[in-house]
């Protein structure tokens, strides 16, 4: 799990939940003016396990491929 910690399009900053495979799970909204109280927030709501990365635009998912089927 891996919580993204990103300023929203009107300044706050917001946090999102996302699984291993990059896909959004859950979303906090934003509200404060700093990075860390919404890490703190996040921690306490999605636990302390989870990696956090902090960034001023919210991190996209990895592109998915289709791997071709072999027999």
């Amino acid at each position: 799990m891996t919580i993204n910690v990103y300023m929203n399009k009107i300044g706050l900053w917001t946090a999102s939940l996302f699984d291993e495979s990059g896909n959004e799970i859950e979303t906090m909204n934003g509200g404060y003016p700093k990075s860390g109280y919404t890490v703190i927030d996040a921690q306490k709501m999605w636990g302390r396990e989870a990696g956090v990365i902090v960034s001023y635009g919210k991190i996209t998912p990895p592109p998915q491929e289709d791997l071709p089927f072999i027999d």
